[in-house]
């Protein structure tokens, strides 16, 4: 309770008591969720640890001690609701119930070097912010959302048709900019945590700390 309190500067509120084996506790812009004693996970393994020797049991099965297994690991998920309203909130996107990408108008004033900088930040952050979570697989949403909104706005910028601005930029979306140099949509080929760290390493640091900062705030609602 003291690190509770001192270090990290929370207070408990009984009145706001969550049950974690039946339902989900949002910490930090995420959703999680302890397993259930016993039950199967979702890749069909029981949630089990092994428990020291002196607690184990003996199977009807078998002439062999087993020790008895339960797992303690809290299950970390997107909240991805939240993640697809701010996407509209945010421009990136129709509102429900078509949630279709469409431009950013804010954005139609930038270069298009500096159009696809604004995008790889947002994506960026949210890529690292959540690389840890289960149901990343999830994120393929946001980023068909991004990468097509990305797109739309080009081609509202140079009153163009979405068809011309990928035959002109490919896709991902690759931009030569002369002396700035080249810049290309950041979408990560793969959503795997291993992959998503090596792709992002670099801005890792930078984003631990931003996490760190703004960890009370909602983190879509920190990116412009």
């Amino acid at each position: 309770m003291a690190f509770l309190w001192y270090e990290l500067k929370l207070e408990l509120d009984k009145n706001k008591l969550t049950h974690l084996g039946r339902e989900y506790a949002k910490f930090l812009a995420h959703y999680i969720r302890w397993p259930l004693l016993g039950k199967p996970s979702r890749s069909g393994t029981v949630n089990t640890i092994l428990l020291p020797k002196k607690n184990h049991w003996r199977s009807p099965k078998s002439e062999f001690c087993h020790d008895l297994k339960v797992n303690f690991a809290p299950t970390i998920l997107i909240p991805l609701n939240d993640l697809n309203s701010k996407l509209i909130e945010k421009g990136f996107a129709e509102d429900f119930p078509s949630g279709r990408p469409k431009y950013v108008g804010k954005y139609l004033h930038l270069s298009d070097y500096d159009i696809v900088k604004k995008y790889n930040s947002f994506l960026t952050k949210i890529m690292v912010f959540y690389n840890m979570a289960y149901n990343r697989s999830g994120l393929a949403e946001l980023l068909y959302i991004l990468e097509y909104s990305l797109a739309h706005t080009l081609a509202a910028k140079h009153r163009s048709t979405l068809a011309k601005t990928f035959r002109k930029y490919g896709k991902p979306i690759v931009v030569n900019a002369g002396d700035l140099g080249r810049i290309k949509f950041a979408k990560p080929s793969s959503l795997k945590a291993v992959h998503l760290n090596n792709s992002y390493k670099k801005f890792n640091v930078e984003i631990e700390r931003w996490k760190i900062e703004y960890r009370t705030k909602d983190p879509i609602s920190m990116f412009d």
